[in-house]
């Protein structure tokens, strides 16, 4: 038997996302759900998801460099503006592969809010 797994992407950042991806998962479209930790309400919308729909979902964290606030790298001109991540159309990768320890740490912090969190 082959089993097809259809992601969907972005959730936990906004509501009419997290809606849309609710409905495919009530219409049997989608069994994997990537959220994204790095926003104000993200682990809040995450446990809702997984308390609505269970084991009939898989979840994974989306790790993002261009999305929202960075957890651990700030005033990093290869990374952000402030704590802001720059936008995926201005993302200054020359400069990111410069500090990969930077990277694996933000990338890092962003799985182990899940983790601290108790979302698998």
């Amino acid at each position: 038997m082959k089993n097809l797994i259809v992601t969907a992407d972005d959730y936990g950042v906004f509501p009419s996302v997290n809606q849309g991806v609710k409905d495919a998962i009530k219409n049997g479209k989608v069994n994997s759900v990537a959220c994204i930790s790095n926003y104000k309400d993200s682990v809040k919308n995450v446990k809702d998801l997984m308390n609505e729909f269970g084991d009939r979902i898989e979840i994974g964290c989306h790790l993002t460099i261009s999305s929202g606030e960075a957890l651990t790298v700030q005033n990093h001109d290869a990374f952000c503006y402030g704590k802001v991540f720059r936008p995926f159309s201005n993302l200054n990768i020359d400069a990111i592969e410069e500090v990969p320890e930077l990277l694996e740490k933000e990338l890092r912090a962003q799985i182990e809010v899940f983790k601290d969190n108790q979302i698998p």
